[in-house]
C-alpha cells in the first residue's frame, strides 16, 4: 500500500511540473591556456518556470572542469514582489556596506510594492541574524531611500538619502550610521550661462567643485577641491572618427590620448607625462572575425570569430598579466578558448 502511495504522490508531482511552462537557458566555455597547460571549462544552466497567477520560478546551476557543482539563487516572483533564497543583495536592504570591508549579504529576501512604496526585507544569517529593511518612495518631488537594520549584530544602523530638484538644480543628501559612526554627503549639479556647475562635500570636511562647457564639438572642464592647490584642467575634442584628451593637474601629471574610428579600423594611442603609455586597436577582418592588439600593461595579440549560433572562437597571446584598464585582458601566454550560449 505504501508503495502504491508514494507512486501516486509522485505521478502527482511529476504531473504538475510537466504542466509548467519550463525554458532552459545557459553558457559553457572552456579554454586552455600554454602556461597553464590545463583545460578550463565552466557550464552555466539557468532554468524558469512560468507557475499559476503569473508567478515565475527560477535558478541557475554552475560546474566547472573539476565537476564542481554550485548553486545559484532560487526566486519566485510575480513582477511586482518576488522571494529569493540564496546569496543576493550584495547591499542588504539597508543599503548599507563599509567600504567593502563588511559588505551586508542577505540569505533569504522578500521584495514587493505597498502603495506606491517599494518595500525589502532580507535576512543574513551568517551575519548574526541581521535582519533589514529597506524602502523606496517619492512625495512631493523627491525620490526617498531609507533603510535600517532591525535585528541582529548590526542592529540600529540606518541609512536615509534624498534627491530632488530645486529651481532647475539636482540636489542629493545621503546620511548613514554603522557601527555607532555616523557620515553624510551632499552634491548639488545645476547649468549656469551654458556651464555645467557641481559640488559635493561630505561630513569628513572633504568638498569638491567643477565646471564643464560644452561648444559643439569641443568641452572644457576644471575642478578644485579643499586641498590648497590642488586643481584640474581637461580639455576634449570629438569630429567624426577622431578624438582628442587632454587634461593635467597643478603637479603637471598630465595626460593625453587620441582616437581613431573609421570602418572596419579603431586605433586609440594613450600618453602621459612619462612617455608613450599605451597603443590598442581592433580591425574587423569581416565574416564575424576582429582581431585585437596592444602595447599597454602587455603587449598582446588576439583573433575572435563569431561562429554563429550563440557560439565563438577566440585566440589570444600576451607576453604578461594584463590589466582591467587594458581594452582586451588576456591571459599571459598563448589561449584558446570556446563559448557557447543557448
Amino acid at each position: 500500500m505504501k508503495s502504491i502511495l508514494l507512486a501516486s504522490a509522485s505521478a502527482f508531482a511529476f504531473a504538475g511540473a510537466a504542466a509548467a511552462d519550463v525554458s532552459w537557458s545557459g553558457t559553457a566555455t572552456a579554454s586552455y591556456n600554454t602556461l597553464a597547460t590545463t583545460v578550463t571549462a565552466d557550464v552555466t544552466l539557468e532554468a524558469a518556470a512560468t507557475l499559476a497567477g503569473d508567478w515565475t520560478l527560477s535558478t541557475s546551476i554552475s560546474m566547472d572542469e573539476t565537476g564542481s557543482w554550485s548553486t545559484g539563487t532560487i526566486s519566485l516572483t510575480d513582477g511586482t514582489s518576488t522571494l529569493t533564497f540564496g546569496d543576493n543583495h550584495a547591499f542588504g536592504a539597508a543599503g548599507l556596506d563599509d567600504e567593502d570591508n563588511d559588505p551586508k549579504t542577505a540569505d533569504l529576501s522578500l521584495s514587493t510594492t505597498l502603495g506606491g512604496v517599494g518595500v525589502t526585507a532580507t535576512i543574513d544569517a551568517a551575519a548574526g541574524g541581521n535582519t533589514e529593511v529597506g524602502a523606496t518612495m517619492s512625495a512631493g518631488g523627491a525620490d526617498i531611500e531609507v533603510g535600517f537594520v532591525a535585528a541582529g549584530t548590526d542592529a540600529g544602523d540606518f541609512r536615509l538619502g534624498l534627491s530632488t530638484s530645486l529651481a532647475g538644480a539636482d540636489v542629493a543628501f545621503n546620511t548613514s550610521s554603522v557601527g555607532g559612526v555616523t557620515a553624510w554627503d551632499a552634491s548639488l549639479g545645476m547649468t549656469v550661462a551654458a556651464i555645467d556647475l557641481t559640488f559635493s562635500t561630505a561630513s569628513d570636511s572633504t568638498w569638491d567643485l567643477g565646471a564643464s562647457y560644452t561648444m559643439g564639438d569641443l568641452t572644457v572642464s576644471a575642478g578644485i577641491d579643499e586641498t590648497p592647490g590642488n586643481y584640474t584642467v581637461g580639455v576634449d575634442y570629438a569630429m567624426g572618427g577622431v578624438g582628442v584628451s587632454f587634461s593635467t593637474d597643478q603637479a603637471n601629471a598630465w595626460e593625453a590620448s587620441v582616437s581613431y574610428a573609421e570602418g572596419a579600423v579603431a586605433v586609440t594611442a594613450a600618453f602621459d607625462a612619462g612617455g608613450l603609455g599605451a597603443v590598442e586597436g581592433s580591425y574587423d577582418l569581416g565574416g564575424g572575425m576582429v582581431a585585437y592588439f596592444g602595447a599597454a600593461t602587455n603587449n598582446y595579440v588576439g583573433l575572435e570569430m563569431d561562429l554563429g549560433g550563440g557560439a565563438s572562437l577566440a585566440v589570444s597571446y600576451a607576453d604578461g598579466a594584463g590589466s582591467d584598464d587594458d581594452a582586451k585582458n588576456y591571459a599571459e601566454g598563448g589561449t584558446v578558448g570556446v563559448s557557447f550560449d543557448f
